[in-house]
């Protein structure tokens, strides 16, 4: 009878054990990365997949490879020095349509690599500049000339309104009124 109880036990010690292992698995972080192909640009996740195609002539920015959030630039006219953008995630729907640019807030190291203030986008609508989580909320008002970043200092963003400026943060908290010449 101990015998038969001790194999029973471990046929559902083993039957527990390999419940167990289906119910776990690795869990990944969805990372995204630009593709170029046939000299057009797209999307890929880690898993190699194509999120979007390539169709794009100008480069997709990326802002944070860990948020569906992908910049595209189209109808590019290089004489005028003009374009357009558009923000989609990755089941191609489009973001943020209510304003006329969206941008990342670009950055370099000492070494002159890029890299964007994570989380927000500098958008413009009638002239003016503001501040937008990925969220879409405005985090800085649009009324500003200028918005642009101190060079290799990360959360330091350089707002300019009426010929002077001022310093705020990725959150849009003003740090120093706008009202110095440099």
């Amino acid at each position: 009878i101990l015998a038969i109880a001790v194999i029973i036990m471990f046929i559902f010690a083993i039957k527990t054990l390999l419940q167990n292992s289906k119910r776990k698995g690795n869990v990944t972080a969805q990372s995204y990365f630009p593709i170029y192909t046939n000299e057009k640009w797209g999307v890929i996740n880690s898993s190699g997949e194509i999120i979007i195609e390539p169709t794009y002539k100008e480069a997709i920015i990326i802002p944070n490879n860990k948020e569906d959030i992908f910049i595209c630039t189209y109808d590019v006219d290089y004489t005028n020095s003009t374009y357009k953008t558009k923000v989609i995630n990755s089941k191609k729907k489009e973001l943020f349509t209510n304003y006329e640019q969206l941008q990342p807030l670009e950055n370099y190291d000492k070494n002159n690599n890029i890299w964007y203030e994570e989380n927000v986008l500098k958008v413009q609508k009638d002239g003016k500049y503001g501040l937008i989580n990925f969220k879409g909320k405005v985090i800085l008002p649009i009324e500003y000339d200028e918005i642009t970043t101190i060079k290799g200092i990360q959360n330091s963003i350089i707002v300019k309104k009426d010929n002077e400026l001022g310093l705020c943060n990725k959150e849009g908290k003003i740090i120093i009124e706008p009202k110095y010449n440099e």
